[in-house]
């Protein structure tokens, strides 16, 4: 048991010195150099893999959605504005033509009414 106290106390003192001793602090320097370098090329990393990767998963999807969403959604827009614009034309003929039928029954009365009343008015003058 006193070998493994002695044995933890000796990697502690090893792990304490080491890190502090000239030959870790110039491998210390080089790691750092190496992280700044790959931090510069971060942005450039970060662009390659969104034009090789992301940019074209999202173009493929557009495309898809275009071909197959949106031109269901255009199809259907412009398909029933057209239905309903022949729906009214078609509703708003049958009702004009009911109102001209009406008011030409409308004036055949008068017409009929007055060359009545005139003829009445011109017998009853003689």
């Amino acid at each position: 048991m006193k070998k493994v106290y002695k044995t933890f106390i000796i990697i502690s003192l090893i792990s304490l010195i080491l890190p502090n001793s000239p030959l870790f602090a110039q491998e210390e320097g080089k790691l750092g150099k190496k992280a700044i370098e790959a931090l510069k090329n971060l942005p450039n990393i970060f662009l390659n893999i969104f034009k090789e990767d992301i940019l074209p998963f999202w173009k493929k999807l557009w495309n898809w959605f275009l071909e197959h969403i949106w031109q269901r959604i255009v199809d259907w827009v412009k398909g029933k504005p057209e239905e309903e614009l022949k729906e009214r034309v078609e509703i708003g003929i049958e009702e004009e033509k009911k109102e001209l039928e009406k008011e030409l029954e409308q004036e055949k009365k008068n017409l009929w009414q007055k060359l009545l009343a005139w003829l009445k008015m011109r017998w009853l003058k003689r």
